[in-house]
């Protein structure tokens, strides 16, 4: 299995979720030419004398770029674009520009989306803005070859797919399935990706767009404790065989598709402390799901259970005793025709009865009658989308 490890906000676009704002304007900034710094012949910043030279300290705005020196003085930013956006931040825009800023690095606007402004320009402020949920690395874990072939990575003399090239593209019948993705570019903290990644993503009725996991894991957390904090997601694309071996079995049922959680069981420490080598153990769930898929044959009476609120699949969910911190996959369900039951009931009925191809499990919540659990009977009726490691 190749992976791909990327920053927090290089695989997320503005279309990932509606709550997070995001802007790729750093983007900008790094195809725009540097009027104030040359170098000769093919010469760049690093190519001076003296290889035990320490590197060049960074501009300050961008932090892409060395800072420009012209041999008797040097300067704190790379070039003219960045100097003026730090004279813009020492003098102080007009009111005007200043209240359409982002509230942490003042450099860049804030980010609207569908007429809602937010208060920051992206991820890497917003993260700033509120510390409790912590930065979060976004890693993208490809399964699409075995353990030891190498996955495909974008070639960056090929065009990335635009989002107007995604939007033309046409849909399937069956949806979400697997679809080229757009390049993404990182945001707010000024940091270009080192190299394009053409990744894949799941897609609905605009293939473009992705879920933000991190929020939704935290908003879906209906406990009364404090919701844990998120450290890493992780976005799960199978081998073409299970993926299509899902869309086979959704097309044949009775359209009725959902998105839950599932608590899961990890005897090692993959997705944690960047690891990223899955594990040969039989017992580890997790690693058994990322190799492959989900097998009923691996739960206490072939249920596979997914819960709507990720508090509720805490509850099933179990690492190795060293680890400080828990996995949770985010998962499509096709669930077709369910049948709905009290936990008593279900208990009592021993599985889906002929006719239906489900059980959603009913519980009262707050007072209210809730989906506690949604529950089927085969691996082929569950895709694993994003791992969430938390803690």
């Amino acid at each position: 299995m190749e992976l791909f490890l990327a920053d927090s906000d290089d695989h997320f676009s503005a279309s990932d979720d509606d709550s997070i704002p995001f802007s790729d304007t750093s983007y900008d900034l790094e195809m725009q030419p540097r009027s104030q710094t040359h170098y000769g012949g093919n010469r760049t910043p690093y190519d001076r004398p003296g290889r035990d030279r320490a590197p060049p300290p960074m501009c300050i705005i961008c932090g892409n770029r060395p800072q420009y020196s012209n041999g008797s003085k040097s300067y704190p930013t790379c070039g003219l674009t960045c100097a003026a956006k730090l004279r813009e931040i020492q003098t102080g825009p007009s009111k005007t520009s200043s209240s359409n800023m982002c509230v942490v690095c003042h450099v860049r606007p804030k980010y609207s989306r569908g007429g809602k402004s937010y208060p920051t320009c992206g991820l890497t402020c917003a993260a700033k803005l509120n510390p409790r949920s912590g930065p979060v690395e976004i890693i993208v874990i490809n399964g699409q070859n075995s353990l030891t072939d190498r996955g495909p990575t974008h070639n960056v003399e090929e065009p990335a797919e635009t989002r107007q090239e995604s939007l033309q593209r046409p849909v399937a019948a069956a949806y979400p399935r697997i679809l080229p993705g757009i390049t993404l570019y990182a945001s707010c903290a000024g940091r270009h990706p080192k190299a394009e990644t053409r990744t894949f993503v799941a897609g609905a009725k605009h293939p473009e767009v992705t879920l933000h996991s991190s929020a939704v894991f935290v908003t879906s957390w209906t406990s009364n404790a404090p919701s844990p904090e998120v450290k890493k997601v992780y976005k799960i694309i199978q081998k073409p065989i299970y993926a299509t071996d899902y869309d086979k079995y959704r097309s044949i049922l009775v359209a009725n598709e959902f998105r839950r959680w599932h608590g899961i069981v990890r005897d090692c420490d993959v997705g944690s402390g960047g690891n990223v080598n899955t594990c040969s153990s039989k017992t580890c769930m997790l690693c058994q799901i990322l190799q492959s898929t989900f097998d009923t044959a691996r739960y206490p009476g072939g249920a596979i259970h997914s819960s709507i609120t990720s508090d509720m699949a805490d509850k099933h969910s179990r690492s190795a005793r060293q680890s400080s911190s828990k996995a949770m996959l985010l998962v499509n369900v096709a669930a077709g025709r369910a049948m709905k039951a009290t936990r008593s009931e279900f208990r009592a009925s021993g599985g889906a009865p002929r006719g239906y191809d489900s059980v959603e499990v009913v519980g009262s919540h707050n007072g209210k009658s809730v989906i506690e659990d949604l529950i089927v009977y085969t691996g082929s009726a569950v895709r694993p989308s994003y791992l969430v490691i938390y803690g």
